[in-house]
């Protein structure tokens, strides 16, 4: 179940795991190497919380996604904290 309070995102420089808002099996492991901005809105609650967790570092490399995700990111204000986050480098 712990699986579910997490995500799990693959880039070029490592992987990264940060947690959800809420318990769900969506997305907990996202390899983000080859997305484009298209590929946003199927992954919008993912988005939100890595701009929220300031890690928009992370979609960094994807061409156009940082403008789109600060274009669509929700009105909802959120702490900053990287207690909860951790980055694996390979």
């Amino acid at each position: 179940m712990s699986a579910a309070s997490l995500y799990v995102v693959r880039t070029d420089h490592g992987i990264n795991v940060l947690t959800k808002n809420s318990l769900s099996f969506t997305d907990t492991y996202v390899d983000i190497r080859k997305w484009k901005s298209d590929d946003l809105p199927d992954h919008r609650e993912l988005v939100d919380r890595l701009i929220a967790k300031d890690r928009k570092d992370l979609l960094a490399e994807v061409p156009g996604v940082v403008e789109e995700a600060e274009k669509g990111k929700s009105s909802k204000h959120h702490k900053h904290s990287h207690h909860d986050d951790i980055a694996v480098d390979e």
